[in-house]
């Protein structure tokens, strides 16, 4: 989307660049003018927002006399650029299964953690830490070719636990009070049976019954967990 969003804005920034043909006030008015549809594209299309990017920029050469440079460089440098992010990801990035498992382990330890506190707020940054590290693993998992319609148990497990953070160390009038031991300890079983075979010696985690909550979260996640094991390998991809 990079290399095709520079392509196709390359193209309209030659038609650009004549259309102004050196007058800088009408060059910066246009850069302005892609600057905005590039903004509301962002989250939607990349590759488009990247057009209107590179329009954006051959404009502002423009202003500046240098648009030379702009038809020099901008298609070679985005070129090296994703050449270089494709290097790093291919070293890098080693998404599977198991990453999500002890993300997932991680997650309920820390929750187990903060909801056994008199002060859950003390582990306000490892809990959104955990989050973020979890979503991330999450979404790189549904984003592997194979995954399928099974996954979703991981992004109710996610969604479950973040629903937890925010009832443990949210705004002071969304927090829960009162007796939390007995989740505290179904949230150390879930951390247990955290494992990619789910091979444990006391048999999956049993959802709490309680209307709380807190206590629905941790029920999500227990059913969320009892499922992905059910439905073994075909849950979660896996990338070796």
């Amino acid at each position: 989307m990079r290399i095709g969003g520079t392509l196709a804005g390359f193209l309209a920034a030659l038609v650009l660049l004549d259309l102004v043909a050196g007058n800088s006030t009408l060059a910066f008015i246009l850069a302005m003018g892609a600057l905005l549809p590039a903004m509301f594209l962002m989250p939607v299309n990349y590759g488009a927002a990247v057009a209107f990017i590179t329009c954006t920029v051959s404009m502002m050469y423009a202003v500046s006399g240098e648009e030379a440079d702009f038809l020099r460089y901008r298609v070679a440098d985005n070129l090296v650029g994703v050449a270089v992010v494709c290097g790093v990801g291919v070293v890098l990035w080693r998404t599977s299964r198991a990453d999500w498992w002890r993300v997932a382990r991680l997650t309920a330890g820390s929750l187990a953690a903060a909801t056994a506190s008199a002060d859950p707020t003390r582990y306000r940054d490892e809990l959104v830490t955990r989050a973020l590290q979890l979503r991330t693993e999450t979404v790189e998992a549904a984003a592997l070719p194979d995954a399928g319609p099974a996954a979703a148990a991981s992004w109710t497990y996610t969604a479950a636990a973040e629903d937890l953070i925010r009832a443990l160390a949210g705004p002071a009038e969304q927090r829960e009070t009162g007796d939390r031991a007995g989740l505290a300890a179904q949230l150390r079983a879930i951390e247990e049976h955290c494992t990619p075979d789910g091979t444990t010696d006391t048999g999956p985690p049993r959802a709490p019954e309680s209307a709380t909550r807190a206590g629905i979260d941790v029920a999500r996640m227990t059913t969320a967990i009892a499922l992905l094991h059910q439905q073994g390998t075909a849950s979660l991809p896996r990338m070796e």
